[in-house]
Parts: C-alpha cells; structure tokens; sequence
C-alpha cells in the first residue's frame, strides 16, 4: 500500500480511502513491448560493435567514421526507448485509491490528470493476476484516450482499471465489500 499522495481533497462527505497503491514499476517493465525491448538492445549492442569494426581513415575530413556510426546508432536507440521510458515515467507518476464510494486515478506530473468512476450495485468488476495484476471496473463509454493517458496503456484499451497493483485480489475484495455496503 501507497500512502505518498494525499487523497482528501477529492475526498466527499462520508467517504473514506480503503486502499491506495500505485503501480509497481518492475511489473510495468513486463508489459512493455517485447519488440522494442529487443530492438533497443539490438541497436545499443551495435554500437561498440560498429565502432570496433569500421577501420579509422584519419585522412578524411568528414569526421571519424566510426563515431559518427556510433551517434547514430546510439539516436536509433533512444528513438526505440524513448517511448518505453515514457510509459514507465507515466506509470511511477500513477496513484490509485479505492474509497468508500469511488474509484480514482491521478496521474502526479505537471498537469494533474484525475479520474473517478462511482461504485454502484451492480457493477461489474474483474481481476487479472494473482500477486500482481490488475482489477478492471466495468467498461464504459468514457474516451479509451482519456483511461490511457492516465495510466500509460494502450489507447484501445477503454477499462477504467489499477494496473500493475501488488495483491490484486485484495482490492477486488475491498472494492465487492464496498458496493455490499452501498447496496444496504
């Protein structure tokens, strides 16, 4: 549990945090895109291998050949990683809380991004994992670019969710209590 953001101004009347995590970074690493893992490696590896292979013309005046083969295969690398970095700086900056009534999600950076859906009875909640993992709240209309810019995911993917939370089942638990209650 993450206690480092301060929920009590998006707090209502009667409510109250049950649980507030945020996204574990190692287990976001996993859900990066394989190919662009690959690739990055691929193109950081080349570097020193270019820069040993490609003889020295120290004659020419362009430049060393070789480090100019190694700029430019280290920009092909950052150019590959760079998206990766962003969805990682996306996911530390991530919070999430379940309350009492509601699900939210901010997002800490420059420009605050907040979220909230209302639990209610009926509502249809879902658990991806085990010790790490994810619980979906229901789909819904909202614009799959808003969710995901939030949480750093795939904009086709419109589930209002905590993503990459330790102990999911937990929260899945808490949240089916919560909506007991309100349903009394």
């Amino acid at each position: 549990m993450s206690d480092d953001y301060d929920w009590t101004r998006h707090l209502q009347e009667g409510e109250e945090v049950l649980w507030q995590g945020r996204p574990s970074l190692a287990r976001s690493a996993l859900e990066l895109p394989k190919i662009n893992i690959l690739n990055g490696i691929i193109f950081l590896a080349m570097v020193p291998i270019v820069f040993i292979i490609t003889p020295s013309n120290p004659g020419q005046q362009v430049g060393d050949p070789r480090l100019i083969m190694a700029i430019m295969f280290a920009f092909g690398a950052l150019i590959l990683w760079l998206p990766m970095l962003r969805f990682l700086e996306t996911r530390r900056r991530t919070r999430f809380a379940l309350t009492s009534k509601r699900v939210m999600i901010t997002r800490l950076s420059g420009k605050r991004y907040f979220g909230e859906k209302r639990l209610y009875s009926g509502m249809a909640i879902s658990i991806h994992g085990s010790s790490f993992g994810e619980v979906h709240f229901e789909r819904d209309q909202v614009s799959p670019g808003f969710w995901a810019s939030l949480v750093g995911k795939n904009r086709n993917d419109n589930r209002f969710a905590f993503r990459a939370i330790k102990n999911p089942y937990q929260v899945f638990q808490l949240a089916r209590q919560a909506i007991e209650r309100l349903e009394k």
